[in-house]
Formats: C-alpha cells, sequence, structure tokens
C-alpha cells in the first residue's frame, strides 16, 4: 500500500555512491519517458517563466525546462554531488536564465512564487511528501511522478494503481490530469 513506509529514506552519501559510478547519468539520459513528461507540462503549464524543481538529479530535465520553455527563473534543489554536474550542465543557458541551483535538501524551504513545481522522481524517496506540498501556496501548479508497483527497487512508497495516488495526495491537490508512462504515474495538478 502507498502509505506504508517499506524503506527508509536514503541519504545523500547513498546518491554520491550510485552518482560515483555511473549510474546516475546513464540512467537519466536513457530514461525514454522523460521527454514526453516534459511535453505534457508544457501543455498544462502554459509558457511557464520561473520553475522550482526539487530533487533536480542530474540535471537532464532541468536543460529541457529551460531551452523549451525558454525559462527566465529556475531554481533547483539537489542534495547529491550530481548537482556538480548539472551546474556544469546548465552554464549555457545563464545568459537568458537566471538559475539557482541548491545543493541541500528541499525540506522547510520558503516556497515563494512559482509558475510551477516541478517534482519528478522524488515524492517516493521522501517521508515528507504530503508536508511539502501542504507548503505549497493554493493555487500552484504542481507536476510530479510517483512510480508504480516497482518490486526490489528501494522507495519509501510505491503505487498499486491510480486509485491509491488519488487517495495519498486528493485533500491536497485538485487532478488535472494523470498519465502511466512506463511505470511512472505523472500527475499535473494544482494546489488546492
Amino acid at each position: 500500500m502507498s502509505n506504508d513506509i517499506i524503506e527508509n529514506e536514503r541519504n545523500a552519501a547513498h546518491y554520491n555512491d550510485l552518482w560515483a559510478s555511473g549510474y546516475g547519468i546513464r540512467y537519466r539520459f536513457e530514461q525514454p519517458y522523460v521527454i514526453p513528461m516534459i511535453e505534457l507540462l508544457g501543455r498544462f503549464c502554459r509558457c511557464p517563466k520561473h520553475v522550482l524543481d526539487v530533487g533536480a538529479g542530474y540535471g537532464f530535465p532541468a536543460l529541457k525546462f529551460i531551452s523549451t520553455f525558454m525559462l527566465r527563473k529556475y531554481t533547483a534543489y539537489e542534495f547529491s554531488d550530481s548537482m556538480d554536474f548539472m551546474s556544469e550542465l546548465l552554464d549555457p543557458f545563464r545568459d537568458y536564465c537566471d538559475i539557482t541551483l541548491h545543493k541541500e535538501t528541499f525540506k522547510g524551504i520558503q516556497v515563494d512564487d512559482y509558475d510551477c513545481v516541478v517534482a519528478l522522481e522524488i515524492l517516493e524517496h521522501i517521508v515528507w511528501d504530503l508536508e511539502f506540498i501542504a507548503s505549497l501556496k493554493s493555487g500552484t501548479r504542481l507536476f510530479f511522478s510517483v512510480p508504480k508497483d516497482m518490486p526490489g527497487v528501494r522507495h519509501v512508497r510505491t503505487f498499486q494503481n491510480h486509485k491509491e495516488v488519488i487517495a495519498r495526495y486528493e485533500h491536497l491537490v485538485t487532478f488535472e490530469h494523470t498519465i502511466l508512462f512506463d511505470k511512472w504515474y505523472c500527475i499535473y495538478c494544482k494546489r488546492i
């Protein structure tokens, strides 16, 4: 069941080890659903100018967000060493986009006015997902992904079906669109 904690949260050292092994960069560039997920975001969040990306990972989605939407401002939080790679990856865009990268957790951050908050492949890794979504201002657009049942993968929680996703988050958001890409539910919603 999605609400049960099935694993403990991982710390930065875990993700740094993955990054050092080369897994992270291969993973990000090989996932076939990343580009369709970003295209989906483009259809539902028209012309975003300032995106907050939490659990930003290795930077490939950031690269696509900035170049696809010609963002004026991009803010990201990632606590692992992959943030260093991400910084280099995004350097060419700094001439027209105000890029702020925080190499730290996003727990307890002050959520300012953003056109959209993006949380791809992160909510299943933290026990405080509900707390984070509750901290968003009413009306904030949120685009997130959560895994459909993934046995053997270390997540805090997974979801057996779409109804479990709705049950977990419906008291916090209005669901506008949900699609299943591969083994990921991609949800576009608005904070109530």
